[in-house]
């Protein structure tokens, strides 16, 4: 009898430790094809340089210090997203020197936008919108000036198996119309990408379920703890991926939506010694913005 119940013990302790370790099984879809495509330009930096110290990387705001998060550049113009939804916008026409045009609350200000990543995009009948990843599963859709910002809707992860449980995932909009979600998976040991549809922005509130997703892959050389997943941008079939914090190796990474493959990888560890946020493309360079202190960095693209 002992033995009997010995040996159900066992089973049960087994059972117990083939259930905690499994990980969760990746939800069945047919991928829905791109479509006719050009390949992305090749990247490849030859340089790295600071400049731009008029930009401020953290400020106080109603008595709580307002830490650097997302950014974007659109005409000519910096936005520079911090920690609530708060917003500080620069004349870049001289990218040596930015010259401060405003400051002010997102519309989607909250305790709980993280406001972790930004990219704009212009529809057809040439409006112009910029998409906020807040983070939580959640990304804010705005029409934004340089000196104010309205919320015209919120975009809502649904509980789709995996993405819902990601630690965190950004949610942009790509130069393509098409909605990208890029971040880090629940275990902290791979990254998830997925391309879905994009709901009309003009349609209110909008929730996007698994029925949405067109594409969704994994990149398994990552983990967590070692390197801190940041913000990024989707141009001409490049995803911007930056990574790093001021304990953890810093660097940029390229993916190609098309192929799913890492392209591109920048190690940015001599070069930047603050917590790099995120990026975008502005007169054949890689911006990249920071915590603490001022300035930004623009990495040079070899032509």
């Amino acid at each position: 009898m002992k033995k009997d119940l010995f040996f159900v013990f066992l089973l049960s302790l087994a059972s117990f430790f083939a259930i905690g370790c499994e990980k969760d099984t990746i939800f069945n879809f047919e991928p829905v094809p791109y479509g006719p495509h050009s390949d992305p330009p090749i990247i490849s930096i030859e340089g790295v340089r600071k400049t731009g110290t008029a930009v401020l990387n953290g400020f106080m705001h109603e008595g709580i210090f307002r830490r650097s998060q997302g950014m974007a550049i659109s005409d000519g113009v910096l936005y520079c997203l911090f920690t609530t939804g708060m917003c500080k916008t620069y004349d870049i026409s001289d990218i040596d020197n930015p010259k401060p045009l405003g400051t002010f609350e997102l519309g989607s200000y909250s305790d709980n936008n993280h406001a972790n990543s930004a990219q704009f995009h212009i529809e057809s009948n040439g409006e112009k919108y910029v998409y906020i990843s807040g983070m939580g599963g959640r990304c804010f859709v705005e029409k934004i000036t340089e000196t104010s910002s309205t919320l015209v809707q919120t975009i809502t992860l649904d509980e789709i198996d995996y993405l819902k449980k990601t630690k965190r995932v950004n949610m942009l909009c790509g130069d393509d119309g098409y909605m990208y979600l890029f971040g880090i998976d629940k275990h902290g040991d791979s990254l998830v990408f997925a391309r879905v549809r994009r709901p009309d922005p003009t349609s209110g509130n909008a929730t996007i379920t698994k029925d949405d997703i067109l594409d969704f892959w994994h990149n398994n050389d990552y983990y967590y703890y070692d390197s801190l997943a940041q913000g990024g941008k989707v141009y001409k079939g490049n995803l911007f991926f930056v990574f790093g914090s001021t304990t953890s190796d810093r660097h940029l990474d390229v993916y190609n939506i098309f192929t799913h493959e890492k392209v591109y990888s920048y190690n940015l560890n001599n070069a930047i010694s603050e917590e790099p946020e995120d990026c975008d493309l502005v007169d054949g360079h890689i911006m990249v913005t920071v915590t603490g202190g001022r300035g930004y960095y623009l990495l040079k693209l070899k032509n």
